[in-house]
């Protein structure tokens, strides 16, 4: 992890997670905060319960604290690294995987309890609280001007992480989403680069990812934007139905490994992406072929048909029938998908309304 979110982030809960001052929330727009949820959710930075994002439900002192172990990168350290990793805290949840995160939260100084032996993780994380550990995961440190605890307000303004105006308390699960979500194009200090540049470079989540979430949250796309852009517009089209985003790999297209993707050995195309699982046990394929002008589309696509491999994976296969081969203008669809083919497509044909 960047050398400034691990010691910013270190500071951070050491000093709000054992504050309980009350401060302003924000009044989160429904929409909005329902769409950049499942953004989140996307990216593996934000999850629901069983019941849905529970949006108006006030954010508790757990829910800060993991929130905070994935917009610094460490999730996958908290519940799969090899060190060994322990708490005080006889108050601990019950459920899955709550352990570990407040033992590696405690180990790595990223949380204090409210005593020695209690962390009171039911009890309310206020907007003060929130805004100041992700300021702290953004590389804010106290200096001479004073500390980002007392400052958390105007410091969260100059970042673009609160909306203008404010409402009473409490600061809800949905005031939690705007914030982090905003925070992903905010720079971190001292860097020029965004939480969201770093958290790529990290791979906690893929560019197909990103791609997805930004439709998901509005981003309008058309069949002539960039083929990343249009790859996360057709996942964000299929939803559940698919597979996840964060799960998938995406390929340029070349003369190379044409043949693999599309079954044939020359196409006259510009430009091609492929996005398929990391694991190659699973079988679905969604790849874009952006032809030459001029080129005959149709035999393109006869050829497409005739030849691509629905068998190409270990022991593994698509169904004849769940193969997709479609195009708008020289761009060309090629999907196959045992679960959704069909709601790929209708994305697809989306692009041109």
């Amino acid at each position: 992890m960047n050398k400034i979110l691990r010691s910013a982030a270190a500071l951070a809960l050491v000093l709000v997670l054992s504050l309980s001052l009350c401060a302003p929330a924000m009044a989160y727009e429904e929409t909005e905060a329902a769409q950049k949820a499942k953004a989140l959710h996307v990216l593996n930075l934000f999850q629901g319960n069983g019941s849905g994002y529970a949006l108006e439900q006030p954010l508790t002192r757990m829910e800060a604290l993991i929130l905070l172990v994935r917009l610094s990168g460490n999730e996958n350290e908290a519940l799969y690294g090899t060190e060994e990793y322990t708490h005080p805290f006889t108050d601990a949840p019950t459920w899955e995987n709550a352990e570990n995160y407040l033992a590696y939260a405690y180990t790595t100084g990223l949380a204090q309890g409210v005593s020695a032996d209690r962390f009171a993780p039911n009890d309310p994380a206020d907007a003060q609280m929130f805004l100041t550990f992700v300021l702290r995961a953004l590389g804010y440190t106290d200096s001479d001007q004073g500390t980002v605890w007392n400052n958390w307000e105007s410091l969260a303004r100059e970042n673009n992480l609160l909306p203008d105006g404010s409402a009473a308390d409490p600061f809800l699960r949905g005031d939690a989403v705007l914030v982090s979500y905003a925070a992903l194009s905010a720079n971190v200090q001292g860097t020029d680069s965004t939480l969201k540049d770093q958290l790529l470079e990290q791979k906690i989540f893929t560019d197909i990812s990103w791609s997805t979430a930004e439709v998901l949250i509005g981003k309008q796309v058309t069949a002539d934007s960039a083929l990343i852009d249009i790859l996360g517009a057709l996942y964000a089209g299929a939803g559940d139905a698919s597979v996840s985003p964060g799960a998938l790999a995406v390929t340029e297209i070349t003369s190379e490994n044409l043949s693999y993707y599309f079954g044939v050995d020359s196409l006259p195309f510009t430009e091609g992406l492929a996005c398929e699982p990391t694991f190659s046990s699973s079988p679905h394929s969604v790849c874009l072929l952006r032809l030459k002008d001029g080129a005959d589309v149709e035999q393109a696509k006869k050829e497409i048909r005739e030849n691509v491999n629905p068998y190409k994976w270990i022991c593994v296969g698509v169904a004849e029938e769940n193969i997709r081969v479609e195009n708008i203008g020289n761009l060309i669809l090629l999907v196959m998908d045992n679960n959704a083919p069909d709601a790929f497509t209708e994305s697809f044909f989306a692009l041109s309304e």
